[in-house]
């Protein structure tokens, strides 16, 4: 569970179709957009592997992270009737979850019409390692607008289209180049954090 302020707003965060990927040694090496997320109708040599998940994508400002045991850099915290480990975060990230998760998200942006008012704690339920774990969303703050250097700051992050599928800012950025000057200029790709596959970890 952690606690986060949201810099994506609700009718901006990114859907899409993606595949789980795997090195030589069959490690999770992260996850790749279907090349049939925006194309029904476009060849894809990794749905020949697999099936891919909806997932969706936003930008978020990550306050701290509680945990369900001890380790480098936390303390331990009461919540209720439960001790956590908290550790402080205080960084953009992105949140990354699959589709079945949207719904208490969606309910915080439909009824009050933003989710960028308050500070939310989005709560993991569910037994260590599970792969169906539920989330709730709860306000954890007076609601109030965005800080400025929180505007700043999302204003500077990149565009979740690059995030999703980094071969769009590739294709863009060539472009922009090959306009200016004729030559092909290599591209050493955008650097966007990675999401992690630990089941303590919503991201």
């Amino acid at each position: 569970s952690c606690r986060l302020r949201f810099l994506t707003e609700g009718d901006e965060f990114y859907y899409g179709w993606f595949h789980r990927t795997f090195g030589r040694d069959s490690k999770f090496t992260g996850m790749r957009l279907c090349a049939r997320s925006d194309d029904p109708d476009a060849d894809c040599a990794l749905c020949l592997e697999g099936q891919a998940t909806l997932q969706f994508l936003a930008w978020v400002y990550e306050i701290h992270h509680d945990y369900t045991s001890a380790g480098a850099n936390r303390v331990p915290v009461k919540v209720g009737s439960r001790t956590f480990y908290r550790e402080k975060v205080e960084e953009a990230r992105l949140l990354r979850a699959a589709g079945m998760h949207k719904g208490p998200i969606k309910m915080r942006w439909e009824r009050n019409g933003t989710l960028l008012d308050c500070e939310y704690d989005w709560i993991r339920q569910g037994e260590a390692g599970t792969l169906r774990p539920t989330y709730h969303l709860e306000p954890a703050s007076d609601k109030g607008s965005l800080p400025p250097e929180l505007v700043k700051l999302a204003d500077g992050l990149p565009d979740l289209d690059d995030v999703a599928d980094p071969t769009n800012a590739q294709r863009e950025v060539t472009r922009e180049r090959e306009s200016e000057s004729n030559e092909q200029i290599p591209w050493d790709g955008p650097s966007v954090p990675a999401s992690s596959d630990d089941s303590e970890n919503p991201f």
